[in-house]
């Protein structure tokens, strides 16, 4: 079964095919980016349950660009420290651990003063109404994704994940609803993610996760067919697309939440483009994430929710379709 092969990706190579995704634990009770005791606990223990492939949380590249103040923070060399402990401990079980960057733009709720968007348009009722990102700013924060990356690097990741979805920033510049500029990053919406692809890839040769929200469910928004045509743009600066969907604003077309639903636009772009996809998408029973693959849906699958409730996913799945061989030593008497 494809869920217990090796895959390699640009070089990033992966003992298997399940993908512990991004997602904030707001942690960080100091307010000041630094990985706790919490975090280490938190990706360990993924890596003892055989995850091939750890992305690390939502990592803000800038202050005002953190989606709360609990978030990771990589804007201070001060910060690689605790985050190189973190690619040890996946590195120790033979797992491969990413980290996500992004900048929250106008959905950030940290305590700085001053939130940006693309435009001065709000993103929901309980947010303020954003500044609107100056040229200068725009460069400030492309020039952040820079060093963030080349801080990463030197933590010792393996891969990178820019985040391009849910609603935050680079979205925000994607989206029709959220970017009314009439300068060059309104008439070329797709600009500033290619600035940041490139600032990025001037910092490392590793592999390059992009994550999108393929569809925005909004008669006013981008749908997944303008989003395979932005893919076409920079699909030979990616390796990898993780491909969710919506979070930019309230959806107006029809959507049934239930396992699986996004899977059919992973197939979709999987199907356009020659670049590997990862899936998610409430996929939460051993049948739906072999499923996936098995139909050749995805390349990978991401399991959010249930990683956080089962954190020995990976060993569930082995036991269920007879590949005690995979489960580690010193787990085996559980799974016998």
């Amino acid at each position: 079964m494809k869920i217990f092969d090796p895959i390699t990706i640009n070089q990033l190579e992966l003992k298997n095919r399940l993908v512990m995704p991004p997602m904030c634990m707001y942690q960080v009770f100091k307010k000041d980016g630094f990985v706790t005791d919490f975090h280490k606990s938190h990706y360990h223990a993924r890596a003892m349950g055989e995850v091939g492939l750890i992305i690390v949380e939502s990592t803000g590249v800038s202050s005002e660009g953190r989606i709360s103040s609990y978030d990771l923070r990589i804007y201070s060399d001060d910060h690689i420290t605790g985050l190189s402990e973190l690619v040890k401990a996946a590195h120790t079980h033979g797992s491969k651990i990413a980290i996500q960057l992004n900048h929250a733009g106008r959905k950030s709720t940290s305590d700085d003063p001053v939130h940006y968007g693309p435009s001065a348009i709000r993103s929901y009722d309980y947010l303020d109404v954003p500044t609107e990102l100056s040229i200068h700013e725009i460069k400030r924060i492309i020039q952040d994704f820079k060093m963030a990356a080349q801080r990463a690097n030197k933590a010792g990741f393996d891969a990178f994940e820019i985040h391009g979805a849910h609603g935050y920033l680079i979205h925000q510049f994607l989206s029709p609803i959220s970017n009314i500029r009439e300068d060059e990053y309104g008439q070329n919406k797709l600009l500033f993610l290619q600035q940041i692809i490139e600032a990025i890839k001037s910092e490392f040769d590793k592999t390059l996760i992009l994550r999108i929200s393929a569809d925005e469910f909004n008669t006013e928004g981008y749908d997944v067919n303008d989003m395979i045509n932005y893919l076409r743009e920079v699909e030979k600066d990616i390796d990898c697309i993780h491909v969710s969907s919506g979070g930019n604003v309230r959806p107006n077309k029809e959507i049934v939440v239930q396992p699986g639903y996004q899977v059919f636009l992973s197939d979709k772009i999987k199907n356009k483009l020659n670049t590997p996809t990862i899936a998610v998408g409430l996929l939460n029973t051993e049948e739906d994430i072999v499923n996936v693959l098995e139909n050749d849906h995805a390349d990978l699958v991401a399991c959010g929710r249930e990683l956080l409730r089962d954190s020995n996913l990976y060993l569930r799945i082995a036991k269920k379709y007879d590949r005690k061989d995979l489960i580690p030593k010193y787990y085996e008497r559980a799974y016998r």
